[in-house]
């Protein structure tokens, strides 16, 4: 498999038997019209470009400490080498990850929105996710959470289907309608090697304010990139 480091100045290609730090390292700066490949990447949002399969060690140019992640779809972005989280999964790749490893749920949520501001799932409401008093019930609510923040996180890291919540708090505000759909917006607040941290807010269709909130902590699995 080959591997690609990127540093804040510079672009390694690993891509042979006796490539490492040393002198088998072939170093070059990428040139074209965005100018320096990462540190234009970094300014405009420019992507690393490779083949499914790479893998790419994005290093703290200060001490050459990195990480690496698997390169699923081709790319990833180049602002990653300042350590900040870009976009890697949108709407369709989302819903298709959903559908595969979650296809006894999936039916139940659509993907509205990913981007670096958050996410939007939606909840189409039927009778099974109604309790008595004509509401929807909270364990429905909990999985809208739960899933809208599960998402958000996969669109910045990947999927990663074996990211996993470990706490949960949660308020009922207000009673949400019966029979429409129910809207989350998802927030991550911090997102790190191993937490991210985030908060859900739920609305219902046709009320301006939120019927219930959630803040979620989830735990990352530490990337495995085969040698």
């Amino acid at each position: 498999m080959r591997r690609l480091l990127a540093s804040s100045s510079m672009f390694f290609d690993h891509s042979g038997p006796g490539a490492g730090m040393g002198g088998g390292q072939r170093q070059s700066r990428l040139r074209g019209e965005a100018g320096d490949f990462l540190r234009s990447g970094v300014e405009t949002g420019g992507a690393v470009q490779g083949q499914r399969g790479d893998a790419v060690c994005i290093l703290a140019p200060q001490d050459l400490i990195g990480h690496c992640i698997p390169l699923w779809f081709g790319q990833v972005w180049a602002g990653m080498a300042r350590g900040e989280s870009m976009l890697v999964m949108d709407v369709g790749q989302l819903q298709a990850f959903l559908a595969r490893d979650f296809g006894q749920v999936a039916a139940d949520f659509v993907v509205e929105r990913a981007d670096m501001a958050g996410l939007t799932l939606r909840l189409a409401v039927e009778a099974r996710h109604l309790r008595p008093g004509g509401t929807v019930s909270g364990p429905s609510m909990f999985a809208l959470a739960d899933v809208a923040m599960y998402l958000a996180i996969l669109s910045r890291i990947g999927p990663v289907a074996l990211a996993v919540t470990t706490n949960c708090s949660m308020d009922f505000m207000r009673k949400p309608v019966a029979g429409v759909g129910l809207r989350a917006e998802a927030r991550l607040l911090k997102l790190g090697r191993s937490l991210a941290v985030g908060d859900v807010m739920i609305y219902s269709d046709g009320l301006a304010d939120p019927v219930a909130r959630a803040g979620l902590t989830y735990a990352i699995p530490p990337a495995r990139v085969a040698g």
